[in-house]
């Protein structure tokens, strides 16, 4: 991968190093506007609960408008700049991994827009991840350059009335559904990202099997999942504000296995497996193919990264009217499951 300058490199762009392998990640804001309790990111200021980013936006402090979040309004520039120089063009950018690239404002959607149109007919592709509701303009770019795209959509339970308390800044469920089939309708390789997982509030099988079955009859051909990350952050903002138990969540991070491979953000080993595994099989029996990489879990992750899979394609999204045929008379086979029979076995 080109490494340019930090001179010639855009304030918004950044090299993740902890990652599957490096990747520069696109930013367009300084601070996200989401507000998830579970964010990483950020600082743990109080925030009040919101129906909508609308509402939420007004009374946050410091964050009100798009001057609040930090919009890089020169960014479609800069990145024209920073393509220019690169000898060595990455295969792809990551949008969307750090801050939430639509806040829900117009302007922001035209520099989003912007930048699209500067990296994809670079033939730079990009990783886009949105908890937002994807407009149609964003919708219809992605779907033009559909090969050099990866859309993932976090989807962390069906419930609006907790989506609104752990993301209260964010889409509701059934309008991530439907980025899904738009997106699927697009041509463009989705994947949906079931989390971020927290121990005791989504990570049992009451909340996981609805989630799965309708994720899977909304068409979505694969998964993923990651455990919230325990930050220090994080932990004083569910200090004060989570409505379950912090006994309860902080519990299931001790690490109980002697292992020097234990990652203490994420909960124990024998927690992270089980709750993988029970995912993987939800997932089969619907014939939605599951997998985890290292950047979603260090010790378990295997597969191929989903930042941007090496097998995804824009035909890969729908199924032909053969596949439909053949999934009607032909029972779900343990084969689906990509790499997890060794997965499941293992006593790392």
């Amino acid at each position: 991968m080109s490494r340019p300058t930090p001179q010639s490199v855009p304030g918004g762009l950044h090299l993740l190093d902890d990652r599957c392998s490096p990747v520069w990640d696109v930013d367009l804001f300084r601070e996200c506007g989401c507000g998830c309790l579970t964010c990483p990111h950020g600082s743990a200021e109080e925030l009040a609960p919101q129906a909508s980013f609308e509402n939420y936006a007004r009374t946050r402090k410091g964050v009100a408008t798009l001057d609040g979040l930090g919009l890089n309004r020169r960014l479609p520039e800069q990145l024209k700049a920073w393509v220019r120089a690169l000898d060595d063009r990455p295969r792809f950018v990551t949008l969307g991994h750090t801050t939430e690239p639509l806040p829900g404002f117009a302007e922001a959607e035209e520099v989003l827009e912007r930048c699209l149109r500067v990296l994809l007919p670079a033939n730079i592709g990009v990783s886009l991840q949105t908890r937002r509701l994807v407009p149609s303009q964003i919708l219809d770019i992605l779907g033009e350059h559909a090969s050099l795209t990866q859309v993932t959509v976090p989807l962390p339970t069906l419930s609006d009335a907790e989506l609104k308390i752990w993301e209260p800044g964010t889409a509701l469920a059934n309008q991530r559904l439907w980025n899904v089939q738009q997106l699927r309708l697009r041509r463009v390789p989705v994947t949906v990202s079931i989390g971020p997982l927290v121990p005791f509030v989504n990570d049992d099988s009451a909340h996981l099997g609805p989630l799965v079955r309708a994720l899977a009859d909304a068409g979505v051909k694969q998964l993923t999942a990651e455990f919230m990350r325990l930050s220090d952050t994080v932990r004083e903002r569910l200090e004060r504000r989570s409505p379950v138990s912090t006994r309860l969540i902080f519990g299931a991070y001790e690490q109980r296995e002697l292992d020097d491979r234990l990652d203490p953000r994420r909960p124990n080993l024998s927690r992270r497996r089980a709750v993988y595994r029970l995912i993987a099989k939800l997932a089969a029996r619907r014939r939605v193919r599951f997998s985890l990489c290292r950047c979603a879990d260090l010790v378990l992750g295997r597969q191929i990264c989903q930042l941007w899979p090496a097998d995804s394609s824009p035909t890969a999204t729908a199924p032909t009217r053969q596949e439909r045929s053949r999934s009607r008379h032909r029972p779900p086979q343990a084969g689906a499951q990509v790499g997890f029979s060794d997965f499941f076995n293992s006593k790392r």
